[in-house]
C-alpha cells in the first residue's frame, strides 16, 4: 500500500510506518513513536496491532488513562483477544485499578493458558493487593514454565519474602541470577532476603553488587541504609533514610516554611513535624530537648493523643495535633523552617558520643502513676512487670512477636506481679496464661493504650520493669525512664542495632537477642537469669 500525495500520487507504506513505530519504541522514543502510531490510527482506526501498541506505548509513557481508551477499542473489535487484555491489565495496574488488573490478567489467561509474562503480571498485581499466597500459586507456575524469565524471578521471590520464606526467596533469586546475574531487582529481593534473616555480611556484599550496577536504586540504598543504622554508621545511614519520600511521598507534610537544613536555631522558630507511628514518633522526638537547648522555639506536631504527655513534658514549646489538612498554627509564616522529626538525625545523632545521656525526657501524670501503681501492688510488696508480647506492624510484625505462652517463665519467679500493658484484645491469650501457668495477670479496663496514649503513659510509668517484644511499650517506657527489657527477633529493626545488650536512644532499656530465628525460649532463659531466682535479685527501679 502507499500513502497518496495531495495530488493523488505517491505514499509511504503503512507496514514501514507501523515498523518504525515500533523500533522508535523500543529504543526508548517513546514521543516520537506515539506520534507515528497516531497518525497510523487516524488512517486504519479498527486495526487492532495499530491500536495495541498505541495502548502500550501510552503505558510505558506513563499515561495509563489514555492506554485503557485506547486498549478498550481493541476489545471491542477483538473481544477474546488474550495480548490486548494482557496490556489492558497493566494500563489497568499503571492506574492503581488493581481488581481491574487482576480480572483482566486472569481473563487473558483463560484465553491464553501458560502464559509466562501474564502469569507474572497476575502475580505481580495480587501482591499488590496483599494475596501473596495466590501469587505464589501463579508465580511458582510461571517459573515451572520460563525459568529464565526474570520477571518471574523477581515477582516470586519478592512475594516468598512477604511470606516469611525466606529461605526459598533466596533459593529463587539465586537460581535467576545464574541467568541474569545483573537483575538489580533480584539482588535487591536477596539482600532483603539475607537481611531479614540476619545474614548481614551476605546482605550487605549483594547490595553492595547492585549498587555497583545503578547506584541510585531506591530499594538497594535502603536496603544498605539499614545496614548503616546497624553497624552505627550513623551519616550515611541518615543520608539514605531520607530516600524515605521516594517510597513513602504521600507521607510528606508540604509545610509553607523553608525546611530546615541545620542552620543555627538559637532564636528561630522550628516547627518539628510527625511522620510516622507512635514508638518512631516518640523515638524521634528524643531530639527535641537538644533543640531546646540550642535556643529554639520549638512548634511540635503530634499524633494527636500524644499531645496531653507532650506538654506536660516540654511546658516551654507549644504542642499542636496533627491534622489533615494541617492546624492553622503550623501555616505561621512566623515559623522560621520545618523539619520532619525523622530527619533530625542528620544534624543530631552522627556517632554515639552525640547521643545525650538522658534517663527520661517524658514525664507521666504523677498522681495517676502512684494511684495505679498502689491499685496493682494493693498493699504486698510485690514488683511489677508489665508485659506485651504482640506487634501488628505489617510488614514485620510476626517476626518480632511471640505468642504469650513464651512469657510463661516469668510465672515462675517469686514476688512478682504481672501486669497485661498488650494494646488491642488480649483476653483470650491472657486466659490461656492463667490456665496454663496458674498465675493471674492485671488487665486495666480503665486504660486503652490505643486510645488513651497519657493514661497509658501512666501505667507504664507505674512499672518497675516492663518485658515486651519491640513495640510501643518499650518506646513509651524508655522516653519515661522505667527499665525495659526488650526481646528481639535475630534480625531486629534497625534501630536496635546488632551486638549489643544496650541502645544509645533510651540508657534504661536493656536489649536481649534471639541468636537464630524463632528462638524465644533461648531469649527467655536469659532473662530469667538476669531476673534472678529471688526478689532481692531483681532489679531496682533506678
Amino acid at each position: 500500500m502507499t500513502r497518496k500525495s495531495k495530488s493523488g500520487e505517491g505514499t509511504a507504506n503503512p507496514e514501514v510506518e507501523f515498523n518504525r513505530a515500533l523500533e522508535l519504541f523500543k529504543g526508548g522514543n517513546h514521543q516520537k513513536a506515539a506520534k507515528v502510531v497516531r497518525a497510523l490510527a487516524k488512517k486504519f482506526p479498527n486495526v487492532s496491532e495499530i491500536l495495541q501498541l498505541q495502548g502500550l506505548i501510552a503505558v510505558e509513557s506513563g499515561k495509563p488513562k489514555d492506554a485503557i481508551k485506547i486498549l478498550q477499542k481493541v476489545l471491542n473489535v477483538k473481544p477474546d483477544d488474550p495480548k490486548a487484555l494482557n496490556n489492558l491489565a497493566n494500563a489497568y495496574r499503571g492506574s492503581s485499578q488493581l481488581e481491574n488488573a487482576r480480572d483482566a490478567y486472569r481473563k487473558s489467561l483463560d484465553i491464553r493458558p501458560a502464559h509466562p509474562e501474564t502469569l507474572a503480571n497476575l502475580g505481580g498485581v495480587l501482591a499488590d493487593l496483599g494475596e501473596f499466597e495466590a501469587a505464589e500459586t501463579v508465580l511458582s507456575e510461571a517459573m515451572k514454565l520460563a525459568p529464565d524469565f526474570a520477571d518471574v524471578g523477581v515477582n516470586l521471590s519478592f512475594v516468598l519474602i512477604e511470606l516469611r520464606k525466606l529461605d526459598q526467596a533466596i533459593d529463587c533469586c539465586l537460581t535467576t541470577l545464574e541467568q541474569h546475574p545483573n537483575q538489580i531487582n533480584i539482588l535487591n529481593n536477596l539482600g532483603r532476603a539475607y537481611l531479614a534473616l540476619g545474614r548481614n555480611d551476605d546482605a550487605e556484599e549483594v547490595i553492595k553488587r547492585a549498587l555497583g550496577i545503578d547506584p541510585s536504586h531506591t530499594g538497594a540504598l535502603r536496603a544498605m541504609g539499614i545496614l548503616h543504622f546497624l553497624h552505627g554508621r550513623w551519616p550515611a545511614a541518615w543520608e539514605c533514610y531520607e530516600l524515605r519520600w521516594r517510597i513513602q511521598a504521600t507521607r510528606y507534610r508540604a509545610f509553607p516554611q523553608p525546611p530546615w537544613a541545620g542552620q543555627p536555631v538559637e532564636g528561630k522558630n522550628l516547627l518539628v513535624w510527625g511522620e510516622q507511628g507512635v514508638g518512631d514518633e516518640i523515638l524521634f522526638t528524643s531530639m527535641v530537648p537538644d533543640l531546646v537547648e540550642a535556643g529554639a522555639n520549638v512548634i511540635l506536631e503530634l499524633d494527636p493523643r500524644l499531645v496531653p504527655l507532650y506538654e506536660r513534658s516540654f511546658p516551654s514549646i507549644t504542642c499542636l495535633p496533627r491534622e489533615f489538612p494541617p492546624v492553622k498554627q503550623t501555616l505561621d509564616k512566623g515559623i522560621d523552617y520545618q523539619v520532619a522529626a525523622g530527619s533530625l538525625g542528620r544534624w543530631w545523632r552522627l556517632d554515639e558520643a552525640s547521643f545525650p545521656k538522658r534517663s527520661s525526657f517524658l514525664v507521666a501524670d504523677p498522681v495517676k502513676t502512684d494511684t495505679l501503681r498502689q491499685r496493682y501492688r494493693d498493699g504486698s510488696e510485690s514488683r511489677i512487670i508489665g508485659i506485651s508480647w504482640h506487634s501488628a506492624n505489617k510488614d514485620i510484625g510476626d517476626e518480632k512477636s511471640m505468642q504469650i505462652m513464651d512469657l510463661a517463665p516469668l510465672a515462675r519467679m517469686p514476688g512478682i506481679c504481672l501486669v497485661d500493658l498488650q494494646y488491642g484484645d488480649s483476653d483470650m491469650d491472657r486466659a490461656q496464661f492463667e490456665a496454663e501457668t496458674g498465675v493471674s495477670v492485671i488487665r486495666d479496663k480503665e486504660i486503652d493504650s490505643l486510645k488513651d496514649l497519657d493514661g497509658f503513659a501512666a501505667q507504664v510509668a507505674a512499672m518497675d520493669l516492663i518485658v515486651s517484644i519491640s513495640n510501643t511499650t518499650v518506646h513509651v517506657a524508655g522516653a519515661l525512664g522505667v527499665p525495659a527489657w526488650v526481646l528481639l527477633p535475630n534480625a531486629p529493626m534497625w534501630r536496635w542495632m546488632i551486638d549489643r545488650d544496650d541502645t544509645p536512644w533510651y540508657p534504661l532499656v536493656r536489649l536481649f537477642r534471639q541468636n537464630k530465628r524463632g528462638d524465644w525460649p533461648g531469649v527467655m532463659e536469659k532473662v530469667t537469669v538476669a531476673l534472678g531466682g529471688s526478689r532481692e535479685d531483681f532489679p531496682s527501679r533506678l
